[in-house]
C-alpha cells in the first residue's frame, strides 16, 4: 500500500462527516466520539495506489476529500474501472467484514484527503454495533448489485482544471464564459493562482492551500481551477486537484504547437482529459490531426462566445446530456424531421446524436450544425426530387450500383470528418465480415453514412479501412442506443423507433412458398390482366433490413413510435407527409411529458 504523508492526530472535525455518512450515521453519540479518536488523516497524491487487488484484509478509510477509482483485472488481463468513490465514501470495508483478500486496486484520481481506522478499530467499534454493521453490509450489498446488474458507476465533477493548449489559448476567457452558462442551475467558483495569493500571501503550505480548495469545494457545484499558461506548480497543482482536466485552446494556435509546450503535467493520474477546440470564425477542419496531437478522451468545438455550445458542454460536464437516436426505416426517416423540429419547438436539446441507415443521414445533418430547413431540403434534394435512388445494373453484387446515391451523399458532405462535426456523433453499419456490428466514430461523413444506408441487395456494399465488407446498420442494430448509453451516456435518452407493421400486398402471394416471376410479369403488362398483388423484390429486401436487428428500446428514457406503416421504406415522394406524421406523434408525446431535460 502506497499512501502520503500521515499526521498523528486529526487538524480538523470530523465528527459531521462520520454523522452523515451511510454506515455511521445510525450510531449513537458515545460510539461515535470513540469513533473519531481512532481515525488518523491520510494524504494522497493524485496517481497513488491505495489499495492493491489481492492484497490480504488491512485498514479501512473515509474520504475526506478528493476522488479515487476502484478497478479490477477482467478475464484478458485488462483492468477495468468497478466504481467511484468521492466525500463520505467508505474504502476497504468489503474484505474486513469477509476477511477476504482485496477485491479491487483503489487509485486516487485527485489529491486525496482520508481517514484511516484500523483493522483492530475496525472491529471494536463497527462489527461490535449491530446499527454500524447492518449499514455497512447494505453499502457492500449495493456495489455487488452493481456490478452483478453491469451499471456502469457514475462520473461527478466537482472540479474542473482548466488547462491551455497551445500560446493565446483563451482558456481563462473560457472559463469565465462556461461558470456565466452554468448559473443559475450549477453554482461554479473559478480560481487562479493571483487569487490564491492574495487569499493566503504568496508562499502558502500545501495543507493550507489543499483546505482553502476544499472548503471552496464543499461551498460550490463546480469548482474551475484556471491553469498558469506555463507549466508551473500552480498549473501542475490543478490537474492533480482536478476530476477533469479541460485542455482549451485556439484551433490555429493548437495546431502550430508542441503539445508538451506550456501545458500542466497530469501527473499520471486516471483522470477524464477532455479537449476543448476553440473557433474564432472557422468551420472545424482536419480535427483528428488536432487529436492525434493533443490526445484526450473527449472533444468539445466551440463557437467562441457561442451560448449554445458552452451550454452543451456544461450539460455533459455535470451529468445533465441528452441523446438523441434516429433508427433505420427507409422513406419513413423522414418522419425523424419531424421529431426534431418538435424537440427545437420543445426546447429540448440535442448533446448527442447517433442512428441507422436513413437515421444516420439525419443525424449527421443536425451534428453538422444545419438548421431544420436545410435539412429538409438535403433529404428532399437527395432522395425525392432526383428521380430514383436505385440505378439498376446487372445485380451481381446488388441491383442498383450505387453511383447515384454515392453522389449524392459525398456532394452534401465532401470534405467533412466525423471529428469535425460540432455535435458529438456515431453511426451504425453492419460488418458482414467479423458478423459485428461496426459504430463508426471518426473518418469521412460520406463514407460512413453510405455504409450506414447500404441495404443488402439493392445497394452494393462499402470496404471499410480495414478491408471489411459494411451493409445496412440496420442489420444487427437498427435502434443503437445501447451504443449511445456506452459512447456517451447522456443522463436523457430519447429514441425514434420507425419499425411498423406495412401493409405489403399479399392477395396473390401462395401459402406454398412457390411464386412465377414471368407470370407477374404477364399480368402486370398484358392490358386485359389485372396486375397481380405481391410483394416487390426491392420491398422485401429493404423491408427486411428495417426490421432485423436487435431491440434496444429498453436502453432508452423515452422511445417515438410515429405511425408510419401506412409508408413504404422507398415511398420518397411522400416526404411531406412522413414529416408531418412524425411531427404530430412527437408534439403529443412530448407534450404529455413534465420531466423531460430543459435548457
Amino acid at each position: 500500500m502506497k499512501q502520503g504523508d500521515n499526521a498523528d492526530r486529526l487538524t480538523f472535525d470530523a465528527l459531521p462527516l462520520l454523522k452523515t455518512n451511510m454506515a455511521f450515521g445510525g450510531l449513537g453519540k458515545e460510539i461515535l466520539d470513540e469513533l473519531h479518536k481512532c481515525l488518523q488523516p491520510v494524504s494522497l497524491v493524485a496517481g497513488t495506489t491505495l489499495i492493491e487487488e489481492g492484497d490480504p484484509p488491512g485498514d479501512a478509510f473515509i474520504v475526506v476529500a478528493g476522488r479515487l477509482t476502484a478497478s479490477t483485472l477482467d478475464s484478458d488481463g485488462a483492468r477495468v474501472t468497478v466504481g467511484e468513490l468521492g466525500e463520505g465514501d467508505l474504502v476497504g470495508e468489503m474484505s474486513l467484514l469477509t476477511g477476504a483478500d482485496r477485491t479491487a486496486t483503489v487509485t486516487a484520481v485527485r489529491d486525496c484527503t482520508l481517514l484511516r481506522l484500523s483493522e483492530d478499530d475496525f472491529s471494536r467499534t463497527v462489527v461490535s454495533q449491530p446499527v454500524a454493521l447492518f449499514d455497512v453490509a447494505r453499502t457492500v450489498a449495493g456495489r455487488l448489485d452493481s456490478l452483478i446488474h453491469g451499471r456502469r458507476p457514475g462520473s461527478v465533477i466537482g472540479v474542473a482544471a482548466v488547462v491551455p493548449c497551445g500560446v493565446d489559448s483563451g482558456h481563462a476567457a473560457f472559463a469565465r464564459d462556461l461558470a456565466e452558462v452554468l448559473a443559475p442551475d450549477v453554482s461554479a467558483v473559478i480560481v487562479n493562482s493571483e487569487q490564491v495569493a492574495a487569499e493566503m500571501g504568496s508562499d502558502p503550505t500545501d495543507d493550507m492551500i489543499t483546505s482553502y480548495l476544499h472548503r471552496l469545494e464543499l461551498e460550490s457545484d463546480l469548482t474551475l481551477l484556471i491553469a498558469d499558461q506555463e507549466n508551473t506548480d500552480w498549473s501542475r497543482r490543478c490537474t492533480r486537484q482536478a476530476d477533469v482536466s479541460l485542455l482549451a485552446g485556439r484551433t490555429a494556435a493548437m495546431a502550430d504547437t508542441d503539445p508538451r509546450d506550456g501545458r500542466a503535467d497530469d501527473g499520471g493520474a486516471n483522470r477524464a482529459r477532455h479537449l476543448v477546440l476553440i473557433h474564432d470564425d472557422e468551420v472545424p477542419t482536419d480535427t483528428a490531426s488536432v487529436l492525434e496531437r493533443w490526445p484526450a478522451d473527449r472533444y468539445h468545438h466551440i463557437r467562441a462566445g457561442s451560448r449554445t455550445d458552452l451550454e452543451r458542454l456544461a450539460r455533459v460536464l455535470t451529468g445533465r446530456s441528452v441523446g438523441l437516436v434516429l433508427g433505420g426505416g427507409g422513406a419513413r426517416g423522414f418522419a425523424h424531421l419531424g421529431v426534431l423540429k418538435a424537440m427545437t419547438e420543445a426546447s429540448i436539446p440535442i448533446d448527442h446524436i447517433g442512428g441507422t441507415s436513413f437515421g444516420s443521414s439525419v443525424a449527421a445533418a443536425y451534428a453538422n450544425g444545419w438548421e431544420w430547413d436545410r435539412i429538409v431540403d438535403f433529404g428532399r434534394w437527395a432522395m425525392a426530387d432526383r428521380g430514383s435512388l436505385i440505378d439498376f445494373s446487372f445485380p451481381m453484387v446488388a441491383l442498383a450500383n450505387g453511383d447515384r446515391l454515392t453522389s449524392r451523399i459525398r456532394e452534401a458532405f465532401d470534405g467533412i470528418c466525423i471529428e469535425d462535426l460540432w455535435t458529438d456523433f456515431f453511426c451504425m453499419s453492419t460488418d458482414l465480415t467479423a458478423s459485428d456490428v461496426y459504430v463508426h466514430r471518426t473518418g469521412p461523413v460520406w463514407k460512413a453514412i453510405r455504409a450506414s444506408v447500404a441495404i443488402p441487395g439493392i445497394l452494393p456494399p462499402v470496404r471499410s479501412t480495414e478491408g471489411h465488407v459494411l451493409v445496412d446498420g440496420g442489420v444487427l442494430n437498427n435502434l443503437p442506443t445501447d451504443v449511445m448509453r456506452d459512447v456517451f451516456d447522456p443522463k436523457y435518452l430519447i429514441a425514434v423507433d420507425l419499425r411498423a407493421d406495412a401493409n405489403i400486398p399479399v392477395r396473390d402471394l401462395g401459402d406454398d412458398g412457390v411464386v412465377s416471376g414471368w407470370r407477374a410479369l404477364a399480368r402486370r403488362v398484358l392490358p386485359w390482366k389485372d396486375a397481380m398483388e405481391l410483394p416487390r423484390m426491392i420491398d422485401i429486401l429493404a423491408r427486411s433490413s428495417a426490421v432485423t436487428g436487435s431491440d434496444n428500446a429498453a436502453y432508452a428514457d423515452l422511445v417515438l413510435r410515429p405511425p408510419v406503416g401506412d409508408f413504404g421504406v422507398l415511398e420518397f415522394a411522400s416526404y411531406a407527409q412522413i414529416i408531418e406524421v412524425g411531427y404530430q406523434n412527437a408534439v403529443d408525446v412530448l407534450e404529455a411529458l413534465d420531466d423531460l431535460p430543459r435548457p
